[in-house]
């Protein structure tokens, strides 16, 4: 039999990553999008640029989107876990006191 061990810290740190993992890459999205794609000279590149940035934009918003989702389920996962570890504690308290 497992024993489960869920450590706070380390989950409060994988929801502060997941958190502000949206907003990191929305940044490198903008970045890519605002980027002078005329400098490059050649129309075919250039529209090349534009493209990739427009998918990446779109892949970056993605991946924020289940970054958010992930953080949402460990949040309710610590939440729950701490719910149980209390009713255990209840349930192991002699009776009476």
């Amino acid at each position: 039999m497992a024993d489960l061990k869920i450590k706070g810290d380390v989950l409060d740190e994988l929801c502060f990553t997941f958190t502000t993992m949206a907003k990191r890459l929305d940044y490198a999205a903008r970045s890519m999008k605002g980027t002078d794609t005329d400098v490059v000279g050649a129309w075919m590149l250039t529209r090349e640029l534009q493209d990739f940035a427009e998918s990446w934009e779109y892949g970056i918003e993605q991946l924020g989107e289940h970054a958010d989702g992930a953080a949402k389920m460990l949040r309710k996962i610590a939440t729950d876990f701490d719910g149980l570890e209390k009713e255990l504690e209840a349930a192991l308290q002699p009776k009476g006191s």
